[in-house]
C-alpha cells in the first residue's frame, strides 16, 4: 500500500496498490452505491508520481513503475490513467502517470474482482425496487438499505431461495396477522428449518416491503409460535393427574406439555400442589427419578430454564437443580437463580467430580464468563473443572447408586426447610389474628 518516503514524499502507487485501495472502497461503499448515492464520479485516485530526486536515486524502480502504468493504461481494464510531462535534470522530458479515474461502481467491482458480487446485489436491489416501488429512486434507497442490513445472507442466498423468500414476503404482507403455525403457511418449500435459516433475510425485506407500501407490522411475521414441549415427571403419587372417573392406576406419571399447559397445572382449588420442583437437565436421568412425595421433576431445557420463573404455582416453591457438572451447567444454575430466588444444586460438587473423574471428557465450552449467583462450594467445584484441564462430567454418567441417595437427601432437606418456613409463617399469622 502507499506510504510516505520521509526523504522525498509519498511513495509511488502501483496498479496493484490502486486495485487494493479500490477494494477497500468497494467493501465500505457498496451499500450506498447500490442506493445510487455517495459515489464520486469519476472516482479519482492520485498515483503519487516520483520527484526528480526519487528518479535520480532509484532510476530502475521509477522506470519499472512508469512501464507498469503504461501497460495498465493500454489494457482493457475500466480505468483511465492520466499522464503528464515532467522535466527531470539528467533525464530530460518524461511522460509520467499521475492519477487514475474510475467511472462508476460497476467499474470498481470489475477492477477488484467483485463484478459477480455487484451484479448479484445490484440485480436484486433493482428487482425489489421494481417489484415493490415501481423502480422509483426512493424505493431503490429503501431496498438497498434493507439489502445492506442482511448483506451476508443475500450473498449466500441462491436464486431459488431468494425467490422463495419473496413469495413468503408476499404471503405475509397479504396475511399480516394470520396466527398460523409455521408449517401451516401455504408457501411451497417453506418449513421450520428454512425460515429459521432465512429468518433475518425474510424479516428485513418484509419490513422494507411494508415501508414502501405504507403498511404496519414492521418485521413481525404474524405467526403463532408452536409451544415447545417439556417433559414433566410427577414423582409424588398424590400429585399425578388422572382422567375423570378413573382410578389411581390410571394416574399419569410422565407428561409432555408446553409452557402454557404446564403453567395451568396444580392451580385449581382443592388440588394437591407440589412442595418441591426438581429441575433435571438430562432427559434420561429425569425419566429415571424415583417416586418422591410432594415432588415434581421438570426437564430443564438448557438455558431455557427461565420458563420456570413464569409458572404461577412454582413461584414460591424451592427448586432443586441437577445439571451437568461443567461450565455450562453452572452458568444455567446461575441463570435459574436470576429467575427464581430459592434454588439448591445437587450432585454438582467436588465429591461427585472426584468419584467419577475417569468418566470426564473435555469441555467444548471451558469458559462462560463471570457468574455471580453461585455458592462458595459451587465455585470450588467450578474451579476444580478448570484445574483438571477444562473437563466436564455429563449428568447421565453419574452412577445411580451414588446419585439417588444424594438426591433424596437434598430433597428431604429442602422439604424440611420448607415445612419449617410454612410453620413459622403460620405462627406469625396466628399472632397477627390474636
Amino acid at each position: 500500500m502507499a506510504g510516505t518516503d520521509t526523504a522525498t514524499g509519498p511513495r509511488m502507487r502501483s496498479p496493484q496498490q490502486i486495485r487494493e485501495l479500490l477494494a477497500v472502497r468497494y467493501r465500505r461503499g457498496v451499500v450506498n452505491w447500490l442506493a445510487g448515492a455517495d459515489f464520486e464520479c469519476p472516482l479519482t485516485l492520485p498515483l503519487h508520481p516520483p520527484t526528480a530526486a526519487q528518479a535520480r536515486r532509484d532510476p530502475a524502480d521509477v522506470a519499472d513503475w512508469i512501464a507498469a502504468w503504461e501497460r495498465a493504461a493500454s489494457g482493457a481494464l475500466p480505468w483511465r490513467v492520466s499522464f503528464e510531462e515532467r522535466t527531470w535534470s539528467g533525464f530530460g522530458r518524461q511522460r509520467v502517470p499521475v492519477r487514475v479515474a474510475v467511472d462508476g461502481p460497476r467499474a470498481v467491482a470489475r477492477l477488484t474482482g467483485n463484478l459477480e458480487d455487484w451484479n448479484l446485489l445490484d440485480g436484486r436491489v433493482d428487482h425489489l425496487a421494481r417489484r415493490w416501488g415501481a423502480g422509483a429512486d426512493a424505493a431503490r434507497q429503501v431496498c438497498a438499505g434493507a439489502i445492506g442490513r442482511v448483506l451476508a445472507a443475500v450473498r449466500q442466498c441462491g436464486a431459488e431461495d431468494f425467490d422463495r423468500a419473496l413469495r413468503v414476503i408476499d404471503w405475509l404482507t397479504a396475511h399480516p396477522d394470520s396466527g398460523l403455525l409455521l408449517r401451516q403457511v401455504p408457501v411451497e418449500g417453506m418449513d421450520t428449518k428454512w425460515l429459521e435459516h432465512h429468518r433475518a433475510l425474510v424479516q428485513t425485506l418484509l419490513a422494507a416491503r411494508r415501508e414502501l407500501g405504507d403498511l404496519p407490522g414492521g418485521r413481525e411475521l404474524g405467526l403463532r409460535q408452536e409451544g415447545r414441549p417439556r417433559d414433566v415427571v410427577v414423582l409424588g403419587p398424590a400429585l399425578r393427574p388422572r382422567a375423570p372417573g378413573t382410578g389411581a392406576k390410571s394416574a399419569i406419571r410422565h407428561l409432555r406439555v408446553d409452557a402454557e399447559q404446564l403453567a395451568a397445572m396444580w392451580v385449581a382449588a382443592g388440588t394437591p400442589s407440589p412442595d418441591v420442583v426438581v429441575v433435571c437437565e438430562n432427559r434420561q436421568s429425569l425419566l429415571s427419578l424415583p417416586d418422591l412425595d410432594g415432588v415434581i421433576a421438570v426437564h430443564g431445557g438448557g438455558y431455557a430454564v427461565d420458563v420456570l420463573g413464569t409458572l404461577p404455582w412454582a413461584a414460591g416453591l424451592p427448586l432443586v437443580y441437577w445439571g451437568d457438572l461443567d461450565q455450562d451447567g453452572f452458568a444455567i444454575l446461575d441463570r435459574l437463580r436470576h429467575h427464581h430466588g430459592n434454588v439448591t444444586s445437587v450432585l454438582m460438587d467436588t465429591a461427585t467430580l472426584e468419584r467419577h473423574r475417569t468418566l470426564c471428557v473435555p469441555d467444548p465450552h471451558p469458559q462462560v464468563g463471570r457468574l455471580t449467583r453461585l455458592t462458595a462450594a459451587e465455585e470450588v467445584a467450578r474451579a476444580a473443572l478448570r484445574d483438571a484441564g477444562g473437563v466436564r462430567l455429563e449428568q447421565e454418567r453419574i452412577a445411580w447408586d451414588w446419585a439417588e441417595p444424594r438426591l433424596r437427601a437434598v430433597v428431604a432437606e429442602v422439604l424440611a426447610d420448607g415445612s419449617a418456613d410454612r410453620w413459622l409463617a403460620g405462627q406469625r399469622a396466628s399472632r397477627h389474628l390474636l
